[in-house]
């Protein structure tokens, strides 16, 4: 045992400080929005920020602290800090240069979006890699500090996806009185087309919810959104068909969007076509119950004058269970990488 190497602390740090700076900048960079606007008081960048203050606390304790550590574990993780680094730089490059991945598919989602997921979550594991390894490298200071900074980590995701399966499990309908509450306009967020271009029933959900707020006066326009898979009718055209057919909704209330694929495309849509100039706009976004926790945490991302609401459409408990967990992966998504 030999004491610590302060140069290797200060790398460590650094590249905490460093590893903050660029996924802030990255959030909202791919997203069209000014640095400017940044704010912690938004959940997924104050988790990021909780996160680092955590490894730079580690680092301060054993800087001040008289205790012997093994040189090797900290040039170790000074080199796995730099390394979580590259991923992000490598995604800034990727987006200043605006080079496009490929459009093919694997698995039903676009090569675009899963590379760039891809490198993201390998520099968040490699960060709390070397985050829970500096505090068990003080504790214990051996080569089980790995194997417990690895259970840790498996520990830490079990936990986020409790905590959001929670959220998006645990919560009402959102319903409101209808009486005096207007809203410029009513967001039908796409979902599956059917074969025959029919809305799946969950859709047709969504849709028909926003035809009975449209009718009620809840709200002044719909705005439809989805882009399509190849081979079927966009998600907008769809909701459009199934709006003026059945229930007879003017097509000049009707905004349709035909190429966006994620919710954090259309929300971000919503804010560049509608809210970039006027704050003033307010937005009722209709989905189903599962999803309304997420589409609320990107809203509030998006600094939109926001409500939600669900469907009436009710889920068995096994496509329940199902769209709740996985929304609650997607919503850890987005409180890390605002994806």
């Amino acid at each position: 045992m030999i004491k610590s190497s302060s140069n290797k602390i200060y790398v460590i740090g650094a590249s905490a400080l460093i590893n903050l700076i660029l996924l802030l900048i990255i959030k909202y960079y791919s997203n069209g929005l000014p640095l400017s606007t940044i704010s912690f008081s938004k959940t997924g960048n104050l988790i990021n920020l909780i996160l680092t203050i955590a490894l730079l606390l580690g680092c301060i304790i054993i800087l001040i602290s008289s205790k012997q550590i093994y040189i090797g574990h900290l040039n170790f993780l000074s080199i796995i800090s730099l390394m979580y680094l590259f991923p992000l730089i490598l995604i800034l490059l990727f987006n200043v240069a605006k080079l496009e991945f490929t459009n093919d598919y694997l698995f039903g989602f676009p090569f675009k979006k899963i590379i760039p997921l891809i490198l993201l979550i390998l520099n968040q594991i490699l960060f709390l890699f070397v985050l829970f390894s500096l505090w068990y490298t003080y504790v214990i200071n051996s080569l089980f500090a790995y194997l417990f900074s690895l259970i840790s980590i498996f520990v830490f995701v079990l936990f986020l996806i409790t905590l959001s399966l929670t959220f998006t499990y645990f919560n009402d309908k959102y319903e409101f009185t209808m009486k005096g509450n207007k809203y410029d306009y009513g967001i039908i967020l796409g979902a599956a087309v059917w074969s025959g271009n029919r809305p799946s029933p969950i859709f047709s959900g969504r849709i028909e919810k926003g035809a009975k707020l449209y009718k009620d006066k809840v709200i002044r326009k719909i705005q439809l959104t989805g882009g399509n898979a190849p081979g079927e009718v966009s998600e907008a055209k769809a909701a459009l068909n199934y709006l003026t057919e059945k229930f007879g909704v003017s097509k000049k209330n009707i905004l349709i969007e035909e190429t966006t694929s994620t919710t954090n495309e259309q929300i971000r849509y919503m804010k560049n076509q509608f809210a970039k100039t006027n704050n003033d706009v307010n937005f009722l976004f209709i989905s189903d119950e599962f999803h309304l926790k997420r589409i609320s945490e990107m809203a509030d991302f998006y600094s939109l004058k926001a409500s939600v609401v669900s469907s009436e459409y009710e889920l068995n408990l096994q496509k329940s269970v199902y769209y709740r967990l996985r929304d609650s992966i997607g919503l850890i998504f987005f409180w890390f990488f605002a994806v």
